[in-house]
């Protein structure tokens, strides 16, 4: 789940950060990475692995 903060971090201008984070959410599924009933960090961990692209401004 480390990777999830440099895929976020690697975002190209016109990408959707949803986007990148489902697709590696879903790449950590197939390649095993990620298993049946393993928890996901939090959302506060996963932003500041990327740099603070989290923001709390509705």
């Amino acid at each position: 789940m480390k990777s999830w903060g440099t895929a976020l971090s690697k975002i190209r201008p016109g990408e959707f950060k949803f986007k990148v984070l489902v697709d590696t959410i879903i790449h950590e599924i197939e390649t095993g990475k990620l298993v049946d009933g393993q928890r996901l960090p939090p959302q506060r961990k996963v932003a500041d692995e990327s740099e603070h692209w989290y923001s709390n401004d509705h």
